[in-house]
């Protein structure tokens, strides 16, 4: 059971006027269709639906009581102030849009998550994608500023992420993140497109298609904006490998026992 609890209510901490403008614009010169503005806007007033702050409150309680800890997702400023109204032991993360309850140790998984950001990437996301890893009981270190532009940020700290366990790279306007650092390391690669360009970046759609279309093979590509899917990405990899890695000792302890008996 995942120490975790996702809730689609309202990304958006509150009402904003440049949100609300944005999407006007972008009806009012093409870029979107009226449908799709409605739907944002839905997203922006806060009337998207989604789940109650007492639903939120008892989903957290009841795995932090199972697991150790628990993380809400996509929480809007609204529904956690209830949330914290109710229950002083929950953590608001405003930057993420998170909640997160700790109510005793978690199990935590051998391994580490290299987090390497553009300097365009949206920090939503990218602090999404790192509570949801330390909700998990996964290691991370992140480089910052280390997008296409960055790259000899990634160059000099090369040694620290050849050897993590797996990177995510959450790219920025272009994209090209994820097929650079695969070609520089060897290990599982996922691709986190954020919605954080302009004009043609199409609300992430460019950097997601890039990312599909990487000459880098095997990369891993999430959706847009995808904080939660790419740190379950990358989880996956690091609780398999601690099977493997478990059976390997085990076999190894049963062959050394069979030898002295």
């Amino acid at each position: 059971m995942l120490p975790l609890v996702t809730s689609p209510h309202a990304a958006p901490p509150s009402a904003s006027e440049d949100a609300l403008l944005e999407v006007l614009q972008n009806v009012a010169t093409g870029l979107i269709s009226a449908s799709d503005g409605a739907v944002q806007l839905q997203g922006i007033t806060g009337s998207s639906h989604g789940k109650t702050p007492d639903k939120i409150l008892a989903s957290l309680c009841h795995i932090a009581a199972r697991q150790g800890s628990a993380a809400a997702t996509r929480v809007s400023r609204g529904v956690a102030e209830a949330v914290l109204a109710q229950d002083t032991r929950v953590e608001h993360h405003p930057t993420a849009h998170m909640l997160t309850l700790k109510t005793g140790s978690s199990a935590k998984l051998p391994g580490t998550v290299a987090l390497i950001c553009a300097g365009t990437a949206k920090q939503q996301v990218v602090e999404e994608c790192r509570l949801v890893l330390q909700a998990m009981g996964c290691y991370t270190f992140k480089l910052p500023e280390s997008g296409v532009m960055g790259i000899h940020r990634i160059v000099r700290n090369l040694e620290a992420v050849q050897a993590a366990d797996v990177v995510v790279c959450i790219t920025g306007m272009d994209g090209g993140l994820a097929s650079v650092v695969a070609g520089l390391v060897d290990i599982p690669v996922v691709a986190l497109p954020t919605s954080a360009g302009y004009g043609t970046a199409f609300g992430g759609v460019t950097p997601l298609l890039a990312a599909l279309n990487s000459a880098a093979p095997g990369v891993t590509v999430v959706n847009v904006d995808s904080g939660f899917g790419a740190a379950m990405a990358a989880w996956r990899v690091l609780v398999n490998t601690k099977r493997a890695r478990d059976a390997v000792i085990k076999s190894i302890e049963a062959q050394g026992h069979a030898a002295f008996s």
